[in-house]
């Protein structure tokens, strides 16, 4: 049996040992006796002398003679240390104890620099032994004090007579959490009354209380004494006093403004840039009309800012009132506005209507002043009555208008009168009844199919396309059949359906007699009397002589329009929406996810599933994502390729008995949200949850992250199938 050594009884008691040497050094500014060479120990022998730490850290900010202590491992040599230092300037080295020495600069260091201290092979401990390779250290000596940030800007011509003076350091000034009873930064001439602070470590603010006086030339000047944190004091060859002007008194906001129109008991209400001499802005201050000054009370704010003034008596209508504060008006400060502030205000005409417009749903009536808040139906007669009768008001900037709103029936003659005791905001009344006489137009001319999107559906045995039709006599349908590529390119391009030209299409003319201004069901016919329409895809285009189509295929619709023999603005003839018809008596019931696919092919006549049918599913380009045959049941599933787009499933081919077309997007009324659920079909999407190791960074700091990554799909996540991922990292 081996004996094993214990070492950690003796690794102890010489740790205890080297601290009972440590408390019996010396202090700063006392003499450097010889120390007395230990014995050296085992612990000693075995480690070379090394820098254990500095205080101030290393790579930290320090100031221009911020002294520097050094921690070695074990007791040193001090004259062998002291000679092995190169890089820092003359200064004084004492020893706190064998293994601590403290460094005073006598000299200030390089300022905004890097001070590189390197320490010798020459070094030695107290042993004798010595280092390989010299200690390399370094530090960031700080810059001078400078203001970084100002405001108002040097040199600024138009500074706000109330807005706080700012300075923002280059580097802390005041103590963390220590911000009261600090020194000001800077001093202003002349004075000012008012209180600073320092809101953070950098920045200081001056509050004037009261504001500054305006139009006058104040100077910043540093604080000469102001010294940063680790005691760099003020840069004495930057700018550290700069200048800047106030803003001269002037108007900054007339209420209301001179661009709109103001009522018979306007308050005028005038705002400056900076505190008024009350009496001065009001012997300077004139309201006059046609028939001379106005009289009126005056009002300010507390701040002195703001001037109300109150005519004595109602102002006269549509009347011209000219407003001017004379360039004598002084601010608080003595410095007077310089230059005459004008502005002409217009009251309100006398209460009348200005301008009316019917439309297809309502007549508006423009009024030159405003109405107020009533019941407007009781002073509204239309004759022949209504159905939904409603009045409204509204003003959007281009005068008060009242709008009245119901069913008026096309080509009828409607008499609509105003009362005259119908009145304005101020109670001014029209006097007399206005009475509107117009006739409604007849309905636009408009065809509406019945189909899915621009697709129509129909049986070979019934080839005929229901719509609803409004003042149409006569149409000519066109239909050409399409190859399956052919209809892929047309309904997923409407540039390529734009352009379209039939090559081969067969033309039915429709000619049809229904009542005026109605909305009546009808139907085309796709193919001539007792023939069936073969199975397949087919183009059709309709075109009606009372329809004016515009490039968009809508109707056109005319803009709003004054008139002087008014009548109502027509609304647009309706678009036929209508652009290819699918010719099958299977009908086809299509599902698709991501990856897989269900067709159910059902006979119509027979009402039996159709089996053994070839399914092919394409994408909206042509290009086939999957096929296979129905079973008995005419059930086919399947995987296809993924796509986002537009899915079709074709059963059979254009011209065969059971040609059947279905796209997926054709789900009108049963869609997922239809059942009260969200669905979004996307193939298996590889998701990244990344995060960094905090959420704010400075320039120069290095950024840690890390992510996670798993695939989504079918509501679940599991792991991807990548090696790496790449990842972009953009500056904002």
């Amino acid at each position: 049996m081996k004996t094993k050594t214990r070492f950690a009884p003796v690794l102890n008691c010489i740790l205890l040992v080297s601290l009972i040497l440590a408390s019996c050094s010396g202090r700063p500014g006392q003499a450097t006796s010889t120390p007395i060479v230990p014995t050296p120990t085992f612990l000693e022998q075995a480690a070379p002398p090394a820098v254990i730490e500095t205080d101030p850290p290393l790579d930290s900010v320090i100031g221009h003679l911020t002294p520097i202590t050094f921690y070695f491992n074990q007791p040193m040599n001090p004259s062998t240390v002291e000679s092995a230092f190169s890089g820092l300037p003359i200064g004084a080295y004492v020893w706190e104890d064998p293994s601590t020495l403290f460094y005073t600069p006598a000299q200030p260091y390089a300022p905004n620099s890097k001070l590189k201290v390197t320490i010798g092979t020459s070094l030695q401990s107290a042993t004798g032994f010595g280092i390989a390779e010299p200690i390399e250290l370094s530090f960031t000596v700080a810059d001078f004090l400078r203001a970084t940030n100002i405001l108002p800007k040097r040199d600024s011509s138009d500074a706000n007579v109330d807005a706080a003076v700012v300075a923002s350091f280059n580097q802390p000034v005041v103590p963390l959490g220590d911000f009261e009873n600090q020194p000001p930064a800077f001093s202003l001439q002349p004075s000012a009354s008012g209180h600073g602070e320092w809101i953070n470590t950098s920045t200081y603010i001056f509050y004037p209380d009261p504001a500054l006086s305006g139009g006058t030339e104040y100077t910043v000047s540093l604080n000469p004494d102001l010294k940063t944190v680790s005691g760099v004091s003020v840069d004495g060859s930057g700018q550290n006093v700069w200048k800047f002007l106030t803003a001269r008194p002037r108007v900054v906001t007339l209420d209301p403004p001179a661009d709109q129109f103001i009522g018979p008991d306007a308050k005028i209400t005038l705002t400056f840039n900076q505190p008024m001499d009350e009496e001065s802005v009001q012997s300077n201050f004139l309201l006059s009309g046609t028939s001379g000054p106005v009289s009126g009370d005056f009002a300010w704010n507390e701040d002195g800012t703001e001037l109300t003034f109150s005519p004595e008596n109602n102002l006269e209508r549509s009347i011209g009132y000219l407003l001017k504060v004379d360039a004598d008006a002084r601010s608080r400060g003595g410095v007077t506005l310089g230059e005459e502030f004008g502005a002409v205000l217009n009251t309100y005409a006398p209460f009348a209507v200005t301008e009316t417009t019917p439309y297809q749903t309502s007549v508006e009536f423009r009024f030159s002043a405003p109405l107020p808040e009533i019941e407007y139906e009781d002073y509204v007669t239309i004759t022949p009555a209504l159905d939904n009768f409603l009045v409204n008001v509204y003003d959007y900037g281009e005068g008060p208008i009242l709008s009245v709103n119901g069913v008026f029936l096309p080509a009828t003659n409607y008499i609509i009168e105003l009362a005259g005791t119908l009145k304005d905001q101020w109670g001014q009344s029209l006097g007399t009844p206005f009475v509107l006489n117009f006739t409604t137009p007849p309905l636009p001319a408009s065809l509406s199919f019945n189909s899915i999107y621009n697709v129509a559906l129909v049986r070979p045995d019934a080839p005929v396309l229901h719509a609803n039709a409004v003042n149409i006599q006569t149409a000519d349908l066109a239909i050409e059949p399409l190859t399956l590529q052919d209809f892929f390119t047309l309904q997923n391009s409407f540039e390529a359906l734009q352009v379209y030209q039939p090559k081969s299409a067969v033309t039915y003319p429709q000619t049809f007699e229904l009542p005026a201004n109605t909305s009546q069901p009808v139907t085309f016919n796709l193919t001539s009397d007792n023939n069936q329409l073969l199975p397949g895809v087919y183009y059709v285009e309709v075109d009606s002589p009372q329809i004016q189509l515009n490039t968009q295929g809508n109707g056109s619709t005319p803009i709003r329009a004054r008139r002087e023999n008014p009548a109502p603005n027509s609304g647009g003839g309706g678009g036929f929406g209508i652009n290819f018809v699918i010719s099958s008596q299977v009908n086809l019931t299509f599902k698709r996810s991501a990856k897989e696919a269900l067709v159910w092919a059902v006979d119509l006549p027979s009402q039996t599933p159709v089996a053994g049918a070839p399914v092919v599913i394409y994408d909206s380009a042509g290009n086939a994502l999957g096929s296979g045959t129905t079973d008995s049941k005419g059930l086919w599933q399947g995987a296809i390729n993924p796509y986002e787009g537009s899915v079709y499933a074709v059963l059979g081919a254009p011209g065969e008995e059971n040609f059947g077309l279905a796209v997926n997007n054709w789900n009108s009324g049963f869609d997922a949200w239809n059942f009260g659920y969200s669905q979004y079909v996307e193939p298996p999407t590889t998701r990244l949850y990344v995060y960094t190791d905090r959420p704010i960074y400075r320039p120069g700091q290095t950024v840690y992250f890390r992510g996670v990554a798993r695939q989504a799909f079918n509501g679940r996540y599991e792991l991807p199938p990548l090696t790496e991922i790449p990842l972009s990292v953009m500056d904002w």
